[in-house]
């Protein structure tokens, strides 16, 4: 990760208007923003849905 992108995140700054989170393709900045989310009720909750999601998105 860039630099300023990583120090966004690990210091609660808004990453969403970060250029490199906005490089992302649409259906990556749903996952990094669910995953990033400080809601836990937001994040997904377990392995197999991030798995679930990556496989519909053609990540993996």
């Amino acid at each position: 990760l860039d630099k300023q992108f990583r120090n966004a995140i690990c210091d609660s700054y808004d990453f969403l208007k970060a250029p490199d989170f906005l490089a992302l393709p649409e259906p990556w900045k749903v996952i990094v923003g669910r995953l990033l989310n400080k809601e836990r009720a937001m994040r997904p909750h377990n392995a197999a849905q991030i798995a679930t999601i990556l496989r519909k998105i053609g990540g993996i």
